[in-house]
This record gives structure tokens, sequence and C-alpha cells, in this order.
């Protein structure tokens, strides 16, 4: 049974350690919590700062191909255009650089509105077929697309709409909520540039200046120069082209392109005459006719008369119908030429002279005023697009030219920009919800996204080996913490139960003592006195006898337990016969016990030899016997049975009773010390007698073993030959 201070320390040990342990896995788990956010969020950082950096490169190209596109003198929108400056001197026309599509990577399509509305490509000339661009049909489905628009864009800008010009144009934020939110100033998450490498960068190339990206007023009408300026621009700033400007995780230093300015051109009448004509110009040149109709000299008394639209240059949209939509071929009627009426040429107009003479009459030079172009964020086929978008202010009415950004080409740059980010170019239902790496372009409805599974896959692993790592010495230390505090439970158990023994040893010892000694003072002081019946003096004398033998056994037992717990009990095993040591046993032990009402029987052949110590067996065999006198007592069978076989290589004593045997609780502890199996109201005794003697039996080179039995006790005692 354990005692009350054997619980109290259980219960004190565990719960403090308990508290320990609790209060440690809390605060390490918590902290272990926090180191696996941070892996993640730096993940997810890292992801989005490629985002970002990539993405403010993405605005400053673009912002490039403003200030590249905003230089582009107007009569590139036409098919056809005269060159100021071109080889040929007098009437004539050439295809525009735009004929053949757009030569900067990241544009879709040019296109112009004039004043009527009519919506026109470069690419597209239906009164001259031959200069039709292969692309002609993809852009004639764009025209298409931007026909109900295109309301939108002659109209002056949003000062939101041209926020990609500005410092702050990149907007971190979820994509499904701008979803259909009203466009507003886009908040900055932009990645500061490296200012020394800047500098560096800065003092081994020169820096383009607005005059290097601008032209004079002569110079802007001039196609060639307008390359030219270009090239140079593009050989002073060596990011102007294709530039990486994410590497290493670090922002390079990216030139920041100039804000365009507003243009004010002076043309000479006879080269706007001829832009306006171009067609006309060209059709008569095939036919022959090299001498076109000369526009008036002075426009401010004579406006020059244009040209009629429907009959020179007919409204692509409306002249073929349903526009394509860039899968299949345009129409015929959209691709067929228009017949033109060459027009008569009248000379020049001349003034009169102080001599009577007449001579030509300077005109005046015909102004242009072009606004820089501006970005306009539109939907087009339900999907978001970029577009640049300019004024272009003529004596013949207000002209709008722009061009469209491809996104599929940014897409391609995104991904040149760095190939294992795995960077793309998504709109906004398309971005993931909540995405820490997609970063909105303005409010372009576009969104840069850099897969982060990678990155995250890594943080997670380092995250299950942050929580493996944890729960591997959390778990070790607190099992070997918890077998510590059982130890030393039972170490304070087996104290109690030490001290409960000593305490039962100390009364069974006093009992056992005092038994025998009563019965010897009795006899004692009988035989002294003369008391009794003078003829049982001798009786009197062996019962002293034997209850000094009993004495001598109890104090033997008591010893020997002593020496086993010192590991110093010794015997000298020598070679004998077994037999007669076992009869000389029975013999001095058979008075007691037939006095007791116990009979003992002995069956053994004549010799038995094994090696043995006399007085070991002597002691093995006399706690046997008083054993099984007193747990007989209650039976009427009080026979003892003792028999000595040998077997191959030994000899077997066998001491049996037929008591009540050994009850169930005994079985497994039949020879530990102060093992008992009845209370304190059965036979007297110390609890020592089975456990000396397996130590005397294995001392000897033997055992001391027990049978299981239906009835009675049955010990044999085996002794190696």
């Amino acid at each position: 049974m354990t005692s009350t201070r054997t619980i109290t320390a259980a219960i004190l040990v565990i719960g403090a350690l308990s508290a320990v342990l609790i209060g440690w896995f809390g605060s390490g788990w918590r902290a272990m919590e926090r180191e696996q956010r941070a892996l993640m969020d730096a993940a997810r950082a890292e992801a989005a700062g490629t985002a970002a950096v990539i993405a403010d490169d993405l605005v400053v190209e673009l912002e490039h191909l403003r200030a590249g596109e905003s230089q582009r003198p107007y009569f590139h929108y036409q098919n056809l255009f005269h060159d100021p400056r071109g080889a040929s001197l007098g009437w004539s026309v050439v295809p525009s650089p735009l004929a053949a599509g757009p030569s900067e990577r990241l544009v879709a399509t040019h296109f112009q509105i004039d004043g009527s509305g009519a919506l026109t490509s470069p690419t597209f000339n239906p009164s001259v077929p031959d200069n039709n661009s292969p692309s002609a049909a993809a852009d004639l489905a764009m025209l298409g697309a931007l026909g109900p628009v295109k309301t939108a864009l002659v109209a002056p800008p949003d000062p939101v709409q041209v926020a990609m010009a500005q410092p702050g144009s990149l907007a971190m934020a979820d994509p499904v909520e701008s979803v259909g939110r009203k466009p507003s100033a886009p908040s900055v998450a932009r990645v500061p540039r490296d200012e020394t490498s800047a500098k560096e960068i800065d003092k081994a190339v020169d820096k383009p200046s607005p005059k290097d990206l601008a032209t004079d007023d002569e110079s802007d009408d001039e196609a060639g120069d307008y390359q030219s300026k270009k090239k140079v621009a593009e050989a002073k700033d060596p990011f102007a082209g294709d530039k990486v400007a994410y590497a290493g995780k670090k922002r390079r230093p990216v030139k920041q392109a100039p804000e365009p300015t507003e243009q004010v051109v002076q043309l000479d009448p006879e080269v706007y005459a001829q832009n306006r004509q171009s067609n006309e110009i060209f059709v008569n040149s095939r036919l022959g006719n090299t001498t076109p109709q000369q526009a008036s000299s002075n426009p401010q008394q004579q406006q020059v008369k244009p040209v009629p639209q429907q009959a020179s240059e007919p409204d692509p949209i409306q002249a073929q119908g349903q526009i394509p939509n860039g899968e299949g071929p345009v129409p015929a009627q959209a691709m067929a030429p228009v017949q033109q009426q060459a027009a008569t040429p009248r000379p020049a107009p001349r003034r009169p002279t102080g001599s009577g003479s007449s001579a030509p009459i300077v005109p005046a030079p015909v102004t242009i005023t072009i606004a820089p172009l501006a970005w306009r964020a539109v939907v087009l086929d339900g999907k978001p697009a970029l577009i640049a978008v300019r004024g272009v202010s003529t004596p013949d009415g207000q002209l709008t030219q722009g061009l469209v950004v491809s996104p599929d080409r940014v897409g391609e740059w995104l991904t040149e920009r760095d190939p294992e980010a795995g960077v793309t170019l998504v709109t906004a239902r398309e971005a993931p919800p909540g995405a820490a790496a997609a970063v909105a372009l303005a409010d372009v409805g576009w969104w840069v996204t850099v897969d982060d599974t990678a990155a995250l896959t890594a943080a997670r692993r380092a995250a299950d080996g942050l929580r493996s790592g944890f729960l591997g010495r959390f778990i070790p230390i607190s099992l070997l913490a918890f077998a510590c505090a059982m130890l030393v439970v039972l170490l304070t158990a087996r104290a109690e139960k030490l001290a409960r023994q000593r305490e039962r040893f100390a009364a069974a010892a006093a009992h056992e003592l005092r038994t025998p000694l009563a019965g010897i003072q009795l006899y004692g002081d009988m035989l002294v006195d003369g008391l009794g019946d003078p003829a049982k003096h001798r009786d009197y004398a062996r019962r002293v006898a034997e209850e000094a033998s009993r004495l001598g056994r109890v104090v033997a037992n008591v010893l020997g337990f002593s020496q086993l717990e010192r590991r110093s009990l010794a015997v000298r095993p020598d070679t004998g016969d077994v037999v007669e040591a076992v009869r000389a046993a029975v013999e001095r032990a058979e008075p007691a016990l037939i006095r007791a009402g116990a009979a003992v029987e002995l069956d053994a052949p004549e010799q038995a030899m094994a090696r043995f110590d006399r007085d070991a067996l002597a002691r093995i065999l006399g706690n046997l016997l008083d054993n099984a006198e007193k747990y007989t007592r209650e039976h009427e069978d009080r026979t003892i049975t003792v028999t000595v076989r040998a077997a191959p290589g030994s000899v077997e004593i066998t001491v049996a009773d037929h008591g009540p045997g050994l009850p169930p609780s005994l079985r497994r502890r039949r020879f530990q010390p102060f093992a008992r199996g009845i209370g304190d109201d059965g036979p007297p005794g110390l609890g020592l007698g089975l456990a000396l003697s397996q130590s005397l039996a294995s001392a000897m080179g033997g055992d001391l073993s027990w049978k299981d039995q239906d009835k009675g006790a049955t010990f044999v005692v085996t002794l190696a030959t």
C-alpha cells in the first residue's frame, strides 16, 4: 500500500516538473512559430521585392518608350509621308517608318483619330493596298476594339491616367479588391536605388539630357533626324534598351527617362501640303503626273483645301463594315484601292515688285503643336490595356495619335528580365488573392507576379525543420525529466517500503525471539527450582534445548540476511553424501515437529553424492521444515515428506506438505526478503527463511525452486554433483 508520504512526494515532484515543462514548451513553441512566420514572411518579401524591382524597371522601360515616342514626328502615323530631308527634292512621298509595323518592342500598334473621328493605322492604306503591312488584319482588329473608347481617348487626359509618369507608380495591394475599384492615386512601393552604384555609372557614361532626346523646331519635322537622335540617346544610355535592372537581388541603377514636353513645330507649307496629300501624290506619281497641285502660298489668307477624306482615304472602319478579329483575312472591299483624280497643278502665286515685275510670295510657315504622350488605362475587348495618347493641333483640325502596349510582349520582356524568377504579367482577376509577390502597375489593371512557390516550399521545409528540432529537443528532455521524477518517486516509495519492512522485522524479530526465550526461561526455572514432576525433568531439559535451537535458527537467519545484504554470505561446498546430511537434519528436527503435531517422512536412497555445505544444507532444510509445520497447523493431514532423488548431473531434495500452499499474491515474490502470504494474525515469522535458503543454495552452486501443485506447497533443492 502506497503511503501518504510517497503520494505527496509524487504530486510535488510531478507537479513542479510539469509546470517547468509546460512553461518551456509554451515559450519555445511561440518562439518557434515566430521564426516560422519570419521565414515565410522573408520568402514572400523576397518574391514581392523581386516583383517590385522588375515592375519598377518595367515602368522605367515604359517611360523610355513614352519619351522616345513623344519625339516621333506626327506624319509618321500616316502610311505614306513626305520626308522633309529626304534624298529627292520636290514633290515626293515614301512609306512611313511605321508602315511595316511598330519598331518598338513593347508596342502592339499605332493609331490616329482625325477630327471626324475616323480611326486609321499606319500599316493599312486602302488607297494603296501594296503598302499594307502583313499585320494590317490584326491592326484593323485593334482599331475595332479601340472604336468604343475613341471618344475617351480624344478627351483631355485624367491626371490619374498619367500616374505612371510620376516617381511613385507602383502599388502593392490585393488584386481582388482592386477589381472594379475607381482609379485613384497609386500607393508607392518602390525599391530604393543603389545611389553609390548610380554615381559610379553616371561617371562612366554621360547622362542624356533633354537636348539629346529632343529636337529644335526645324529638326522636329525630319524623320531622319529623329532616328539619329534616338540612336544617340541609346548610345549614351546603356540601360535604355534591354537593360537588366534586377541582378543578385539588388537593383542596378537605371537611367530615368526625361519627361517629354510639348513641341511647337514650324513647317514649310509645301511640306505640310505634301504630307496632307501623300496618297494623292503617290497615286499621281504612279500615273506619271509629276507636277502635283500647288498649295496656297499664304495659309493665313487662303487656307489650304484638304483632299476630301471620303474620296481619297475612306475611313477603314466604315469602309469594311465588320472589323475582323485579327484571325481572318481583311475584307476585300477594305483592301481595294480607291480611285483618285489627279489634281491639276497650279502655278505658284507671285507678288508685284517696284519695277513692275512679279516675284514669288514667301508663304508663312505652318505651325503644328504636338503634346507629349500621356498614359491612358482603358478596357479593350474586356481586358485592361495600356495606351499612350497625344494631341496634335494642325491648321486642318485636331488629331489624336497614340500607341497600344502589347501585354504579350510586356510578358516576354518580364520573362527575360529574370528567367529564374517566374515573372508573369496577369490581370487583376488572374492574380492570386492576397498574393504578396504581385505588384500592381499603376491603375492599368496589370499585375507583375513572381512565382514564389519554390521560395515558400523551401521556407516551409525550414519551418518544418524548426518544429522538428524543437520537438526533438523537448520530447527527449521531457521524457528524461519524467523518468528522473519517477525515479525519485520510486526511491521515496522504496525508502518507505524498507522503513515499513524494518518496522515489521523489528516486531517479528521481537516476537520470534520472545517465544523461545519465554520457553527457555520457563523450563529453566522449573529445573532450577525443582518444580513439576521430577520424572519429566529430562523432558523439560529437552524443551529448553529445542527452544534454544529455535532461537539459534532465528538468530542464524538474521545474521544470514545481514551477510546477504552486505554480500558477504560465504559457504564451503564439498563432495559428500546428501542422504546422510538430510537424514541427520530430519532427525534433529523430528522431535519438535512431532510435539507440534506434525509428522515427517523421509524417502531417500542409500547414498547420493553431491557438492554441498553441510551447515548450509541443514539451515535450508530447517527453514523448509519449519515453514511446512507452521503453515499446516490448521489442516488435518500434517505429514511432511522429504524426498531425495539422484538426477543426471544433480541431486534433488524435495520438501512437500499438504497445507494451503502459496497464495497467488506471494508466488511472484516468494523468495524476496520479508515476503509473507499471511497477515499479522498468522504464524510467527520474519519472512527471511526462503530468501536466505535460496541464497545459500545458489552459493553452493545449486538452486531452490517451487513447484505449483493443486494442494500443498512443494520446494525443491537442487545440488550439483
